[in-house]
């Protein structure tokens, strides 16, 4: 079984679409601790489109 999460997949029905996806990295400064931790955005973008 394939235990991967799929994101091929989902690249490429977002670009079937034409969507974009953009992956990066940001800082997270809300942990008690103090001490920010680097986490992952994912963010997809799709076109709208009128229906006249």
């Amino acid at each position: 079984m394939d235990f991967g999460l799929g994101l091929s997949y989902v690249d490429n029905c977002i670009k079937k679409h034409q969507g974009k996806i953009s992956i990066f990295n940001v800082k997270d400064h809300l942990d008690w601790d103090g001490k920010p931790k680097t986490k992952v955005a994912f963010q997809i973008a799709l076109p709208v489109q009128n229906e006249t």
